[in-house]
């Protein structure tokens, strides 16, 4: 399958060139559903054959599409109740952002990150959101120490609904940033109101803004 893609679309050898758009309704049609067997494959494929699949999917897609296109659904396959390989799906995303960086599409990707996150904070367990969360702040981060975080976090999926102190701990880190970084009034009062519809007492929502809070009080948020 992947041998005749290849040939019929030869791929960019620059992965920071933007593949053209494709403007073609039939051929359009007929990428996004080859493209939706790529992740269908992944989704039933056992342990071995899911991690292969996830090391060339990334740069599958990469040369196929312009990230833009394939955000939403790496999003949507990464935060999906039946994804039975999240761990590698966060992988798949953090390629695909970094992807979006390099393509001068960081306004894009911060807006996409900000429409999700109420997808993220309505999962359950709440231990199981904030790892998704944490793994999504970190594949968006422009942090170098942050996303040198993210191999550590990545296979570290909660097992019940408790979540390590450490791992809260860089949640709040991940995610403080991310809101550092924005620069739309918009943006920020948009994500934090986010989580304050989720923050109950005590949670790690609430102690993301209360971080928050505190940075802004001592002049560290512009």
């Amino acid at each position: 399958f992947l041998i005749a893609e290849l040939s019929g679309h030869p791929p960019s050898s620059d992965p920071s060139q933007r593949p053209t758009p494709i403007t073609d309704p039939e051929m359009l049609m007929q990428m996004m559903e080859q493209m939706s067997i790529l992740f269908d494959c992944v989704r039933r494929a056992g342990p071995t054959q899911a991690e292969l699949l996830a090391e060339i999917l990334p740069q599958v897609l990469i040369d196929f599409f312009p990230a833009s296109d394939v955000v939403n659904r790496v999003i949507s396959e990464f935060i999906s109740p039946g994804q039975p390989h999240p761990a590698l799906l966060a992988g798949v995303l953090k390629q695909i952002f970094r992807a979006a960086v390099s393509q001068d599409q960081q306004n894009m990707l911060t807006e996409w990150v900000l429409v999700s996150l109420p997808n993220f904070t309505r999962r359950a367990p709440l231990s199981h959101s904030i790892w998704c969360l944490s793994c999504f702040f970190l594949a968006a981060s422009p942090n170098p120490w942050l996303q040198a975080m993210f191999p550590h976090l990545q296979h570290r999926q909660p097992a019940d609904s408790t979540t390590p102190h450490e791992d809260k701990r860089l949640f709040c880190l991940a995610a403080a940033d991310f809101y550092a970084c924005l620069t739309d009034q918009r943006q920020k009062a948009k994500f934090i109101q986010t989580f304050e519809a989720v923050a109950a007492p005590g949670s790690p929502y609430a102690e993301l803004l209360s971080t928050i809070e505190h940075r802004t009080e001592g002049g560290l948020d512009n």
